[in-house]
Formats: C-alpha cells, structure tokens, sequence
C-alpha cells in the first residue's frame, strides 16, 4: 500500500476570525517527548492491524466464508477505491480543518468495522452469498474512512514532530512495526497451518468450520488493536493546529498541477505502477494455496516476510541513492528488478518452489526505492510554487492517480479470474528447473494466475516506458545510477549478513572474558566443585 500524501509544507493563511472551531476531543496536556512516545507505542499494534490483514488470515478467511476468486480482485481494490477519498479529505482539511478530530473519530469507526467483518459471517446462514458480500461492503466502507483519516494524520504529525529530528524518529517507529510485523506473520501463519490440520483430522473441508473460527478471530482482533492504535492519539496534543483556509476552490485546487506537463507523465506512471501491482498480493497467495499447495506460514514467510527483512534492509540505502543521483534514475533501475515480480512468478511452479523466493527477493529489494522515489517526486514537483493549495493539490493528485490504478488492477483481476477460471495450458519444456530428482524435464501448467502474472509484467515495462520519457533536472545518467545501485545493494545485503556473525562472535567472547574472570576471582571456589565432580 502506497504512501499517502504529506501535507503542505508552506502555512495556510489565516482563518477568518468568524470561523467557528470543532474539536470534538478535548486537547489533552502532554508534553512533545511523551507524545512521541505515545505514538511511537500506538505503532505497535498498528502494525500488527496491518500485517494481519494483508497476511494469509485475511485470504483464508475470504475462503472459509465461500468467496469466490472473483471476488478476492474486488477485495484488492478496496484499499485503492478507498485512496481516492483523500482527495476531498485533503480539500476538506485545508478549507475547514479540525485534522485532530477527523483522525479520532474516523480512525476509529474504520477499525472498529474489520471487527463487524469478523463478526457478520456467523450472523448468516451457510453458503449464503452474502457472507463474502457483506463483508467486502463492510470493508469498503472502512477502507474509505481509514483514507479520510490518513491525511489528517500525516498533517498533524509533520507540525507535531520537530523536522530537526523527525527522519531519526519515524525511523525508530518503523523498526517497532518491523518486529511487530515479523512476530505476527510468524504467529499468524503457523495459528492457520494448526487450524487446517485439525480441520482435516476432524474431517472438515480445507476451508471448513475451524479455519474459520481462526481466521475470523485473527480478523476480530486485527480491529481491536487497530481500535487501540488509534485511541492512544487521544492523548496526544494538536498543538500546532493548521488555520483553514475559507478561500481555496477545487479549480486552484486541482487546475495549477494537472497544467504541468511533467507532472501529467508522473501521474500517468503513477495509474500504471499500481494497474500492475495492485492485485498482485492476493492473487499470488491463491496461487500458491490453491495451485502450489503451501501452507499459511510458509505463504506469509514468502509474501510478506521476505518482502518485510528485504525493505528494512534496503530502505535507507534507497533514500540515500535518491538524495544522490535522482528519483527519475533510481525509478528507472527499481522497475528494472521489480519486473521479476511479474514474469518471474510464471516459473514457481510446483516442486519449483525455491525460485518463487527468489522471485520475491528480487522484487522486494527494489519496491521500498519505488514507494521513495515515487513520493520524492510528487513533493518536490509540489514545491516548484508555495502557493496555498498547489502542494497539498500535488500530492492529493498522485494519491488518486494511485488509487485509480489500484481499482482498475483490482476490477481486471476479478475479471479475468472470473472469465478464465478453468483455463489451463501445460507446456513441456527440457531441463528448464531444479527439482528433488535434479536438472530434468518439466511441464509447465499456466492457469488464469499465470496471466495475471504476465500482464503485471507487461504493464510494468509500459510503466517503465512512461517514466523514461520523464525529465527530471539535475538527475544523474541511467547507467551511473545501474552502477551505484549494484555496488550499494551488494555491500549492504554483504553488511547484513555479516553483522549477525559479528554479533554473535562478540557476544561468545564477552561470556568467555566473564567466565575466565569469575575463575579468577574465585579461584578455590572453582577448585574445590572440580574436585568435588572428580
């Protein structure tokens, strides 16, 4: 899920002094290093809100209550259709504000709805259809509100958080979600693997009573701590409250960026990139479920695991390329080793597992470049005028641009898996893999997944295309940044492997250093248990 847009760095002038003010929750006397805290702590069961529901507990569920293949594009093009409303959220903030409030009270409607998701397939009867519909109107609705929220949010913590500090903190707080993330997939996936397996002892379908009892739990809780993530914000301070602006017009609002040329291109790279990857999450776990035969844990050890160690790994290093060569450059070799996310997955084919490791290793370790080139350029391209309402319009453009492409993925994938349900195509080829038996022969058989697949990898070169014809002053040549980029991603994954062995060697000698100093200080006492023993 894509970044939402940051919110304008220039003031907002003045509301005028008749404005009557709206704040809902009383503003709460903290001072700035509890607050960050605060926030710091919430992220913790945000993240493990977030990882639950993009893991393998939300497609099990979607099984274990009859919904149809179809029906999982429609459910990946909810968080997309739901980006769209950042756009009037933004309008919104700017002409009235009250972003603390906003975030409050929607924030925690969107949330407490993924408990109702879990809660309303036990209200119907089995095989109703129903069940799956109810619940993708219900998320849709607390997609939409959790994006009115968002914006609000971002506004809020940029004058609340010091800009001396704040790249150091929010650095911190993602670590805190990384671990979080790691603990719940891990949990999350073995939790599901059990469920499966006793279901089976008991005789029950793959997709029978208990994995749902599980997985709609997983859910359940998901919304509760999602509740409690945004509850903490109560006690944090908007003591840096934006003035609204009464005077700004969605034709100032919108008209000034969509007459920039380059920004047309970026928008336009912006709608493809997400065409292409939106509904790549959940048809990719339903390949490996339904056609590979994977186990939840090891689904969410390669979905979103691997992805999750790849991007804490690289991200800094990403950042640094953008500050250095440009983002048109590093865009440009990020989509180059993302297009394997595409392609690549149409050579995971049964007993070829380990190549759909290092198919998501391959398009992980570039993704986090994409997110932070993609929202660098949205913001510096705001910042060409300082005029009220062209930073915000900007970055609130990008975003729908974003969420247009991810419907539009969503809505094609529930298509073609709904046309091409039964369509299969074997191909044999000589030698083309390594399996338990070694280098031999294989067929290949290609289902609807598998053209899902390679159109991802299609429209990411038309995406690629796009934003070669891009101009970006001041950006470094292709080819110095293909040549950076290599040496940086060796010599940081070389670091990160190394870095644990030197852990670990220093840790051994330390203890050896305390052992031989503990004999040293006691000498007979050491003496006289060896004796003992002996």
């Amino acid at each position: 899920m894509t970044a939402p847009p940051a919110p304008p760095s220039a003031p907002l002038p003045p509301a005028p002094t008749d404005a009557p003010r709206l704040d809902s929750v009383a503003q709460p006397k903290v001072d700035l290093r509890q607050a960050l805290w605060i926030i710091t702590f919430a992220w913790a069961f945000g993240a493990t809100w977030m990882f639950t529901i993009n893991g393998a507990a939300m497609n099990r569920f979607g099984k274990a209550i009859g919904m149809p293949d179809e029906g999982f594009g429609v459910l990946a093009a909810l968080p997309f259709i739901g980006t769209a409303m950042q756009l009037p959220a933004i309008f919104y903030i700017a002409r009235f504000g009250h972003r603390r409030s906003i975030f409050l009270s929607v924030g925690i409607c969107s949330r407490l709805l993924w408990i109702f998701a879990a809660i309303v397939p036990w209200l119907l009867p089995d095989g109703s259809p129903w069940r799956w519909r109810s619940v993708l109107i219900l998320l849709a609705v607390a997609w939409m509100m959790h994006h009115i929220s968002t914006p609000a949010w971002y506004g809020w913590m940029s004058d609340l958080i010091p800009g001396r500090i704040r790249g150091r903190y929010f650095g911190n707080r993602v670590r805190i979600g990384q671990v979080a993330g790691l603990i719940t997939t891990l949990l999350a996936g073995l939790v599901l693997d059990r469920a499966a397996l006793y279901g089976a002892t008991a005789g029950e379908p793959e997709y029978g009573r208990t994995v749902l009892i599980i997985s709609s739990l997983l859910v359940g809780v998901a919304g509760v701590v999602g509740v409690i993530d945004i509850a903490c914000f109560v006690r944090v301070p908007d003591m840096h409250d934006a003035p609204a602006d009464r005077t700004i017009t969605w034709r100032r609002f919108v008209s000034a960026p969509l007459a920039d040329r380059e920004f047309r291109k970026l928008i336009t790279f912006s709608f493809m990139l997400n065409l292409a990857t939106g509904f790549m999450g959940h048809y990719a776990m339903l390949y490996l479920f339904d056609v590979m035969g994977i186990g939840s844990a090891r689904v969410n050890v390669l979905l979103v695991l691997v992805p999750l160690m790849c991007q804490a790994a690289l991200v800094r290093f990403w950042g640094r390329a953008i500050d250095r060569m440009g983002c048109k450059p590093v865009l440009v070799v990020c989509l180059l080793l993302t297009s394997g996310g595409g392609f690549g997955w149409l050579l995971v084919q049964p007993g070829h597992l380990w190549l759909g490791y290092l198919v998501s290793l391959s398009a992980s370790l570039s993704w986090s470049g994409v997110d932070l080139a993609n929202m660098n350029l949205s913001m510096r391209m705001a910042g060409r005028d300082e005029k009220s309402g062209q930073i915000t319009g900007h970055q609130a453009l990008n975003s729908f641009a974003l969420a247009m492409g991810g419907m539009c993925s969503g809505l094609l994938a529930a298509t073609v898996a709904r046309n091409l349900h039964d369509w299969h195509w074997t191909l044999s080829l000589p030698a083309v893999g390594l399996s338990r038996e070694g280098w031999a022969g294989s067929d290949f058989a290609f289902t609807y997944h598998s053209l899902l697949f390679f159109l991802s990898g299609v429209i990411r070169l038309v995406a690629l295309a796009v934003i070669l014809n891009f101009h970006e002053p001041k950006a470094a040549e292709t080819r110095d940044a293909i040549r950076y980029v290599t040496d940086g991603i060796w010599s940081t994954m070389r670091l990160s492997m190394i870095v644990p062995t030197k852990l670990a060697s220093v840790a051994s000698q330390r203890l050896a250093k305390h052992a031989r100093l503990r004999v040293a200080r006691h000498p007979r006492k050491q003496g006289t248990k060896t004796n003992g023993r002996e």
